[in-house]
């Protein structure tokens, strides 16, 4: 709304503000306000797993995005307009993605879609999105296949930036012998080639690799293709209950490997299926801070936020982080693109976000690199179930 502090001045938007004042009187000045450009609501739309094997990563997802985007509404919105979140269930399934995401394309017209969770899923999408000219913000994959597709935004390191970062951090205390076990798409086969590449580049190659279908807990032949191989080191490229059946069996096999798994798990769910004790000295990507300890500003805001919210301790950890932070950049770009934003307008004003502070966790976007950050630690396990960093 312009104030009246405006009207005195000799702009082209305090002239036409005068002008409409005079023709409405003040008592019918907010009744004349589309003359001026009025608010609107902006749709958001998440299609993501709310059930099956992704559910709690799309439910954490969900709570950072709602909890970030209802403290942006509660502030006046922005730029004047008001933000509506739209979520849908997709199960996980890429036929649900697509139908979903078309469906509200059509229906619900959002400026862009948040946090859609899966490489195949995304994958799905990705002409969908270009003829729609639908940015995505905040991919919850790091698949080199989506990698600077001009419609899609990430927020979270790579696949490729994860597995080197664990290949780094092994073979710098002398682990030269790696298993590498995966999830039969996408996802575990990105996983896998990140493995490969970073072991090449050593001149070592992995020793064993072995792959499960999707969407099972089908890993009994990788349990028994690793204890024979028996690696110093298993990779993991896979969601929770594989990852949790696996780290379960292997251990009851009397598999002694360091396990560690990239970023696409739940770990606390791992944590609670696999058992504390076969989980103790499991390791972890972490793309995320982690919001609980982090001394970060975001860290420090979403704790808060989240408190006032009454929400339970446990809602905040690092994939709701991830949403929460998806939702910043969202409204950060939403603010650049202006009043009146479009969907290609958007995308302009998301590429002019080079180091941009988030509250002490930068993101670097810009022409042609929708990768926004580099962001990998590990984290491992303790004997009480804990994640230690």
């Amino acid at each position: 709304m312009i104030s009246l502090n405006h009207v005195g001045q000799t702009t082209p938007a305090a002239r036409k503000a005068r002008r409409v004042f005079r023709q409405c009187g003040a008592a019918l000045l907010l009744a004349c306000m589309p003359l001026l450009g009025a608010a609107r609501e902006i749709t958001v739309a998440q299609v993501v797993a709310l059930s099956g094997p992704q559910a709690a990563v799309g439910k954490n997802l969900s709570f950072g995005i709602k909890l970030y985007l209802d403290d942006a509404n509660a502030r006046g919105g922005v730029n004047g307009n008001t933000l509506r979140l739209v979520v849908k269930d997709d199960g996980y399934k890429v036929p649900d993605t697509v139908k979903l995401v078309t469906e509200s394309a059509a229906a619900d017209k959002p400026i862009a879609l948040i946090s859609p969770l899966g490489t195949a899923n995304i994958e799905a999408l990705r002409d969908l999105i270009s003829a729609e000219k639908l940015p995505i913000i905040g991919a919850r994959s790091g698949a080199s296949s989506i990698a600077n597709h001009p419609y899609i935004f990430r927020v979270k390191a790579t696949f490729k930036d994860e597995t080197a970062k664990i290949i780094e951090q092994f073979t710098s205390i002398g682990f030269n012998n790696f298993g590498v076990v995966y999830q039969d798409d996408g996802l575990g086969k990105d996983g896998l080639q990140g493995v490969v590449a970073a072991l090449e580049a050593l001149k070592l190659k992995p020793m064993a690799t072995s792959a499960y279908e999707r969407n099972t807990v089908k890993v009994e032949k990788a349990v028994a293709d690793m204890l024979k191989a028996n690696p110093q080191a298993i990779v993991l490229a896979g969601v929770v209950g594989p990852t949790a059946a696996f780290v379960k069996q292997y251990r009851e096999g009397g598999g002694k490997a360091q396990l560690v798994s990239i970023s696409t798990i739940d770990l606390d769910l791992v944590i609670k299926q696999a058992g504390v004790a076969a989980a103790r000295g499991f390791s972890v990507a972490q793309v995320m801070p982690n919001p609980e300890k982090s001394y970060l500003p975001v860290a420090r805001e979403m704790r808060d936020l989240a408190k006032k919210a009454g929400a339970p301790a446990e809602a905040v950890n690092p994939t709701s982080l991830e949403g929460y932070l998806a939702a910043k950049v969202f409204v950060e770009a939403l603010r650049r693109a202006g009043r009146d934003a479009t969907r290609e307008g958007l995308v302009r004003a998301l590429e002019t976000m080079d180091d941009y502070d988030a509250g002490g966790f930068r993101i670097s976007f810009g022409p042609g690199r929708h990768d926004g950050t580099r962001y990998v630690e590990l984290g491992v396990v303790d004997g009480r179930g804990k994640l230690m960093e």
